[in-house]
């Protein structure tokens, strides 16, 4: 496989895991969490933010996935966030929850771990959804096919 093949390949999932974040973050701005009140709790209450959030988090898990499998690409700032083994592990759960039967409705051991975390887990997959964002900018705007700013 080639760096274009493996860039192309994981760009693909970059874009969905995208789209499900810019489609959580429009959910929030539409129907706001209520002030005081426990967001966990709050968005187990909104299935559709939950569907959002779910596959987005579970599709950044995909990309890091393909990112440790890759051979050709490198980028210091995803591997190091990527070098958080536990948070990694319990995205990996997460992900197992939404794309793997579960037979409870809320499987609280695939879920919760990564959720109760709250702004730690929440900043940790922004960060990582950020570090690919900009290494595909750098990596197209390299190959010209990324307009530069």
């Amino acid at each position: 496989m080639t760096e274009e093949d493996e860039l192309l390949g994981l760009h693909k999932y970059w874009i969905w895991c995208d789209e499900m974040r810019r489609n959580f973050n429009e959910r929030i701005k539409q129907h706001p969490l209520p002030r005081n009140a426990d967001a966990g709790r709050a968005v187990l209450e909104d299935v559709i933010l939950m569907c959002y959030l779910s596959l987005w988090y579970s599709l950044l898990y995909v990309l890091c996935e393909a990112w440790q499998k890759k051979r050709n690409l490198r980028d210091v700032n995803i591997e190091q966030l990527l070098s958080n083994e536990e948070m990694l592990g319990k995205l990996k759960k997460f992900r197992n929850g939404t794309f793997h039967y579960q037979p409870r409705y809320f499987d609280p051991q695939k879920f919760i771990p990564f959720l109760v975390l709250g702004r730690e887990s929440a900043g940790w997959a922004r960060q990582v959804h950020g570090a690919f964002k900009e290494f595909f900018e750098r990596r197209f705007a390299e190959q010209g096919w990324w307009p530069e700013n």
